[in-house]
């Protein structure tokens, strides 16, 4: 399974740093045994540029960090996913995330956000997703079932931060 994350700035970084949330999820990903890439889009021209992106990884499954003052950027970046690969899941995280994830599910069609740090959340999602088992036993995520949405436990704060891999 491939997995695809994005921090969505689009240039709008006067001076672009690492996204260490994504590249933590990351590493977690790929220590698990799943296919990471990740799309930069700071240096992008424009959307355009991450809809080319976006068809050239073709991911199974796609990820956003979202920070409140990239609401505008994740909102177009989702819809483009949404209308070019209508059928993957969309995974949001983040700070908007983690407090507005049901506006994130209802006004941006994302399908699941993780609450909180996702770097044990993401993999047990994604294992869900790929074994077809279902989302409601993965801790720390809000989701659509039909009209409704399903809340999981919250999942426990990381003791070790040792445990938790390197980024990517």
């Amino acid at each position: 399974m491939k997995i695809t994350l994005v921090y969505p700035t689009f240039g709008m970084e006067k001076n672009p740093v690492q996204p260490f949330g994504v590249l933590y999820v990351a590493a977690a990903l790929k220590k698990a045994n799943f296919e990471v890439s990740i799309i930069d889009t700071s240096l992008f021209s424009g959307f355009d540029v991450f809809e080319q992106a976006l068809l050239r990884e073709k991911p199974d499954v796609i990820g956003f960090t979202i920070p409140t003052w990239l609401l505008n950027n994740s909102y177009k970046a989702i819809k483009i996913t949404r209308r070019v690969m209508p059928h993957i899941p969309i995974l949001v995280g983040g700070p908007h995330p983690t407090i507005q994830a049901e506006e994130m599910l209802e006004s941006f069609g994302a399908d699941i956000a993780c609450i909180g740090e996702a770097e044990i959340t993401a993999v047990e999602l994604c294992e869900a997703l790929k074994n077809k088992t279902g989302l409601q036993q993965v801790t720390g995520i809000v989701y659509r079932d039909g009209d409704r949405f399903v809340r999981t436990l919250p999942r426990e704060k990381v003791k070790d931060l040792d445990t938790i891999a390197w980024p990517a």
